[in-house]
């Protein structure tokens, strides 16, 4: 795996097979995620790079947003 990028405000970047490994699914969901703008990313040159914080809000988010669906 790849070295973990820190950021100078403290924040980490992340490639897709990492954040694949932390949300323990597979690369090629979080590419499909990407794309259609599922998953906060951005692309640097031709590969997707993650905000560690970004995906801790938006997985945050997900969860409140299920409990308030009552899907939770």
């Amino acid at each position: 795996m790849p070295k973990t990028r820190i950021r100078p405000d403290g924040g980490v970047i992340m490639d897709v097979a990492q954040v694949a490994a932390m949300m323990g699914v597979g690369t090629r969901l979080i590419y499909a995620l990407a794309k259609n703008g599922g998953l906060p990313a951005f692309k640097f040159g031709e590969s997707w790079r993650f905000s560690r914080l970004a995906l801790e809000e938006w997985s945050r988010q997900q969860s409140l947003a299920n409990l308030k669906d009552g899907k939770g």
